[in-house]
């Protein structure tokens, strides 16, 4: 099973730092005359200079990519369950930090932190378990990968397969899911289908990478013998960034005769902008113009302060 996740890290070339550079000392001249002209009783300019200093943005120019790929794999034995993930990245830019947490029959295990996987390297981690005799049949494997962009912003891969535990048998259910395109929220939807000719009490989990959430990531509901249901969940960014794609996975497990079935299904979340750009962008027109408003206040105080100063002085000639 593959899961890819990537990130989008924007890179300053040396002609656009140099241009941020030229901006920004326009910009300071200009704030530092803005500064100078309130004594001269200059109220329009003040705050004219101080939005034009906010607008002022460094150009970017080239984007690098980060692309975890894991693979998972599990094997057992009369006594233990083998874990063995390989996490490869396949961008152009070093993941840095990383580490896995595996889920295997109830059980979480947690790695060290690998420094740094470099683009097209690969690292193995592994994990081992004791495993109850009276267990059989299918089971999920789900792994998180935790890694970082060189700036230090937080990212998580994940997926999640099956292994067997001696007897091996396939669940007959099939599911489908559409991928999603969101901002915040969305409803991520699974079909789901009886292919047996038994009815079948069915237990789905949602599993989520570490950047969205669910109120209600897990449900129970019967099946009929050929029957269908279409299972939806309310998922909430919480840090996912644009640009980026994330797998998010459906576990459907029942038990048949003492024998565990699973089925895995995934579908893919992808974060968009909001068409609109003034809603998009309008925490940053608001933070301009409250700067703004707060320069020109203390534009009028300090004017106001200085007429004060030259009625007295007049007063004092007098």
């Amino acid at each position: 099973m593959l899961c890819i996740v990537r990130s989008k890290k924007k890179r300053l070339s040396r002609a656009a730092a140099e241009l941020f550079q030229w901006r920004f000392a326009i910009g300071k001249k200009l704030l530092l005359s803005a500064s100078l002209r309130l004594c001269e009783r200059t109220l329009f300019f003040s705050p004219c200079a101080m939005l034009f200093a906010l607008c002022l943005c460094p150009a970017t120019a080239g984007a690098g990519t980060i692309s975890i790929t894991t693979k998972a794999f599990a094997l057992a034995d009369n006594e233990r369950v083998h874990v063995v993930l390989q996490v490869t990245n396949r961008g152009n830019e070093p993941a840095h930090q990383v580490r896995t947490d595996a889920e295997v029959l109830g059980e979480r295990f947690r790695s060290g932190v690998r420094t740094r996987i470099g683009p097209g390297e690969s690292s193995e981690f592994n994990f081992s378990k004791p495993l109850d005799s009276s267990l059989a049949g299918n089971f999920p494997l789900t792994v998180l990968v935790h890694f970082q962009d060189a700036n230090g912003h937080p990212f998580s891969a994940l997926t999640c397969t099956t292994f067997s535990v001696g007897k091996n048998r396939n669940a007959e259910l099939v599911s489908a899911s559409d991928p999603l395109s969101i901002e915040d929220n969305g409803l991520v939807q699974f079909r789901i289908q009886n292919k047996s000719s038994q009815a079948r009490r069915i237990k789905a989990t949602l599993a989520l990478p570490k950047e969205f959430s669910s109120e209600r990531p897990e449900t129970q509901f019967s099946l009929p013998a050929g029957g269908s249901n279409t299972l939806s969940f309310s998922i909430r960014n919480l840090g996912a960034v644009y640009g980026a794609s994330y797998p998010v996975f459906l576990i459907q497990q029942y038990d048949s005769d003492g024998v565990n079935h699973t089925a895995v299904s995934n579908t893919l979340v992808s974060i968009i902008h909001d068409s609109n750009w003034f809603k998009r962008t309008r925490w940053h027109w608001a933070g301009g113009f409250v700067l703004a408003g707060a320069f020109f206040i203390f534009s009028i105080a300090g004017v106001k302060n200085k007429q004060s100063v030259d009625i007295l002085t007049k007063t004092k000639l007098c």
